[in-house]
């Protein structure tokens, strides 16, 4: 019965974020991310910030559903930097990165999302970003988010 229940829950997880933070420093990506993210979602509130300093502005502003960032970002720090910090108050963000290096050239930069400890919680995608995969990673890290947040409300109710 559980089991059932749980395979349901899993199944008709919401798959598609309703706000949006993306953080992208590159303004030629601007239309293309917004003509991927808006096929998703018409209504999808979608915010922008070029640096992490921007982004961390409207996060204390807003909640977002879904956290889509490029992984090098102009300043001090990374996208991996922001979404660290943005887990702090919301331990079930999905996060969506992107980044025009491969992850063997990022690697090579210091940059490891494994090394980071968030690999479970992110998918990194590549510049530049396919329409299909773009959907199919988003809806992945929904998914997961529906089912971490389930499992915790579980947890927290019967243990």
């Amino acid at each position: 019965m559980v089991m059932e229940m749980l395979e349901w829950m899993w199944l008709g997880a919401p798959a598609v974020p309703n706000s949006v933070l993306v953080v992208e420093d590159d303004p030629s990506q601007k239309p293309i991310l917004a003509r991927i993210l808006y096929a998703f979602n018409p209504s999808m509130d979608l915010l922008w910030a070029s640096s992490a300093e921007e982004a961390k502005n409207i996060l204390n502003e807003k909640p977002i559903d879904l956290l889509i960032t490029d992984i090098l970002l102009e300043g001090e720090g990374t996208g991996i930097d922001l979404y660290q910090e943005c887990a702090k108050a919301n331990s079930h963000l999905p996060v969506l990165f992107i980044s025009g290096l491969s992850a063997a050239t990022l690697e090579k930069r210091g940059i490891s999302l494994s090394k980071s400890g968030i690999e479970e919680s992110a998918i990194l995608l590549p510049k530049p970003v396919s329409p299909l995969k773009c959907h199919d990673s988003i809806t992945e890290l929904m998914r997961r988010k529906a089912w971490e947040d389930m499992a915790t409300s579980y947890l927290s109710t019967y243990i």
